[in-house]
């Protein structure tokens, strides 16, 4: 074995997301209505055992913090157009729960292999 990690989720997994509430503002998503994406907990390693390049910084460890998360390509475009992401605050949820983004990976399919 090279490159273990720890996933709650497999790759291709059937089953149903875990959404999560993303703000588009500097407010939590108390009332509802933001917009969502599927989340995912990770290990230290994943990136590398699915050969999933980094855009942008290093994969999440534990040095990155219990705050820190790492977004794909297509969130960090949709969120920070034309900008740099890591390093930028987002909150998540009804609380507006803060998370710090410390790195940005290459999209990957996740659900099945037409996927876009």
């Amino acid at each position: 074995m090279t490159h273990p990690a720890v996933a709650t989720q497999l790759p291709f997994y059937i089953g149903f997301p875990r959404l999560t509430e993303v703000s588009e503002t500097s407010e939590p998503c108390a009332g509802g209505g933001c917009p969502t994406v599927d989340t995912y907990g990770i290990g230290a390693g994943y990136f590398d055992t699915l050969n999933v390049p980094m855009l942008a910084r290093a994969e999440a460890s534990e040095r990155a913090g219990a705050d820190g998360i790492v977004v794909n390509q297509a969130f960090a475009e949709r969120w920070f157009p034309g900008g740099e992401a890591v390093g930028r605050v987002v909150l998540l949820g009804a609380t507006g729960e803060r998370r710090v983004i410390t790195g940005v990976s290459r999209d990957a399919a996740q659900r099945g292999l037409f996927e876009r």
